[in-house]
């Protein structure tokens, strides 16, 4: 089992490398859409099979925009298939495996697919490493990390000046914001950071006075998390809570890293609707950030330790760039009291097993991979119960949690019930 999640890791790590982060990555907008008319009616559907067809047999035209086909589009198409079924894989464990020569009458989920998908990536995704290996994509710009951390779909709360207008959702943890607590520029491995909570403004109303934190931070939280006293993206200073829809039961922190800036607004979100929550921003499926911190993980457990602190360091060294930081409106002011530092060794396998996993935890957290992260660690039931119960303390805890806890029945989603009554059995549930 150890050695297939290695090899997923090293596998799907490759197929980030000719599109990861630049420096404008995660500024580039999506170059077209689809209307519902395209996709509602045979004549739309027959247009983009002529035009799906047409890049297989290598005639697309660069001027509608898509990269030219060429001799490894079967190459591009396999790493696809593999990426897809392995994301559907880890959601549900159990499921059916579709390719060109499967009959869908006859699909079934009783199989174990990992082979299948391993050897997807292996035909598709190794190979495109080639395209890689000279330090820049195949349109000649660089591969690496961004020279300072940043820009990495949600939108809190407020009726006025922030974005969205509704409805608070996937808002961040007391626990998961106290992570960010440093100790001579390094984390706190232990979990000792909750004993040391951010200071926040959970109760206040706006105009009550607030001293923010001033406790030493990893400076990746302000990127991470919408908080009261610090600038929001384009928005100005967060305000506290009137940019909670309701911090009884929600608390006082808002999700930013997907959020779009004020100047995107009515270019990039939806304008006709009740609501400009919905954007145009797109989904970073991986970044290089995740790739590097993916091989680490992949060198701790075969024991290179000394390559996993230089892959973990590259990132943390990253981080501590001042030219990243969160900026109060003068530009030049830290927005809080910002350290974080290079780990000086790691000790022991033990030692830097918890390190990655903290750092995935504090670069890529409100991304979507956290779950994924503990369930392929195989702690997902002791982890979240940890943290939920530490959250259950919070004055939002008992409205927001009551007597929840998580169980074994929730490390993968359950087969949707209609899939499988669709399936005449064939579909089978997956606990």
């Amino acid at each position: 089992m150890k050695k297939n999640q290695l090899l997923f890791i090293l596998i799907l790590s490759i197929i980030g490398i000719s599109d990861s982060c630049r420096e404008d990555f995660l500024d580039v907008k999506p170059a077209g859409g689809l209307s519902e008319y395209v996709l509602a009616t045979e004549e739309g559907i027959d247009a983009l099979l002529v035009g799906a067809y047409s890049m297989l047999d290598g005639v697309s035209a660069p001027q509608f925009g898509w990269r030219s086909a060429s001799s490894n589009y079967m190459k591009q198409a396999r790493a696809l298939r593999g990426w897809y079924h392995f994301e559907a894989w880890r959601m549900w464990k159990m499921i059916p495996y579709v390719d060109e020569n499967t009959d869908i009458r006859n699909v079934s989920n009783k199989e174990d697919i990992r082979t299948k998908i391993i050897d997807d990536l292996q035909e598709g995704a190794l190979p495109l490493l080639q395209d890689a290996r000279g330090g820049t994509k195949p349109d000649g710009s660089p591969i690496g990390l961004a020279p300072t951390y940043g820009e990495v779909l949600n939108f809190p709360y407020k009726p006025g000046g922030s974005p969205g207008g509704c409805c608070g959702f996937y808002q961040p943890t007391q626990e998961f914001v106290n992570s960010y607590r440093t100790s001579g520029g390094l984390p706190l491995l232990d979990f000792s950071y909750n004993n040391d909570p951010v200071i926040s403004d959970q109760g206040l109303a706006i105009y009550d006075p607030f001293v923010e934190d001033a406790g030493p931070l990893d400076p990746r939280l302000d990127w991470a998390v919408g908080r009261r006293g610090i600038p929001y993206w384009d928005w100005g200073v967060h305000t506290g809570s009137d940019w909670i829809r309701d911090q009884t039961y929600a608390g006082p922190y808002s999700p930013k890293k997907q959020v779009y800036k004020k100047t995107d607004e009515g270019i990039y979100t939806e304008v006709g609707n009740w609501t400009s929550g919905w954007t145009a921003n797109g989904y970073r499926m991986i970044r290089y950030a995740d790739l590097l911190l993916l091989l680490a993980e992949c060198q701790i457990e075969t024991g290179d330790l000394t390559g996993a602190l230089a892959n973990i360091n590259m990132v943390r060294e990253r981080a501590a760039n001042p030219n990243g930081y969160v900026m109060e409106s003068d530009g030049t002011t830290p927005a809080a009291t910002y350290d974080v530092k290079p780990y000086p060794s790691f000790p022991d396998q033990t030692y830097a097993r918890n390190a990655l996993r903290m750092e995935r935890k504090l670069e890529l957290g409100m991304e979507g991979h956290r779950w994924f992260d503990l369930n392929r660690w195989g702690i997902t039931v002791t982890e979240l119960n940890r943290a939920l119960a530490y959250e259950k303390t919070m004055p939002w805890g008992g409205a927001m949690y009551g007597n929840a806890t998580v169980g074994a029945e929730d490390v993968t989603y359950p087969i949707p019930q209609r899939q499988i009554d669709m399936s005449y059995g064939k579909l089978v549930q997956n606990r």
